[in-house]
């Protein structure tokens, strides 16, 4: 009968100090992929203003005042009342192929951005899933504050990369 309690106990034993290392293994397997720390890939763009400086045209930074952005026949508000504005990052719709958007810069005074763009999933990993690819097809806007847009890169990011400069005029 000892020698059988030796055995169940070495074998008790080895379960209590496997059985942790066990554990330690497969959770830091599972934690290797934290999906939320990329976040959600954007459109980042940044205010510019066109001036006369010395009889010269430039480009400088702008700030916009005040800026509520909000999409269009949603209640999503993307931007809530901001306040002295140099830069946005906007998302864009899963669901469709084009994303509305309006900038509020007063009671009265708004623009409208529409951008097409594509949305192709990508597989991540069983963690994480899929992730959408958008890319800028298309830019239409309307003129009452936004002179003109340019897009200087297609794909959004995660990674803050400029994809829109905006320039406003002012009256």
């Amino acid at each position: 009968i000892v020698p059988k309690m030796k055995k169940l106990a070495k074998f008790i034993l080895s379960l209590l100090i496997a059985y942790p290392l066990i554990g330690i293994a497969v959770a830091s397997c599972a934690g290797e992929s934290d999906c939320s720390v990329a976040g959600r890939p954007r459109l980042h763009g940044n205010f510019y203003r066109i001036t006369n400086i010395d009889g010269e045209r430039k480009i400088v930074n702008d700030t916009l005042d005040s800026l509520t952005i909000t999409a269009f026949y949603t209640d999503s508000i993307i931007l809530n009342n901001e306040k002295d504005v140099p830069n946005i990052s906007l998302p864009l719709q899963y669901t469709n192929d084009s994303t509305i958007l309006v900038f509020h810069y007063s009671r009265d005074t708004r623009d409208t951005i529409i951008i097409r763009h594509s949305n192709n999933p990508v597989f991540v990993s069983m963690e994480c899933g899929y992730e959408m690819k958008q890319a800028i097809q298309g830019l239409a806007h309307s003129r009452h504050r936004m002179d003109s847009i340019r897009v200087t890169n297609l794909s959004t990011n995660t990674d803050g990369t400029k994809n829109l400069e905006i320039f406003n005029r002012y009256n």
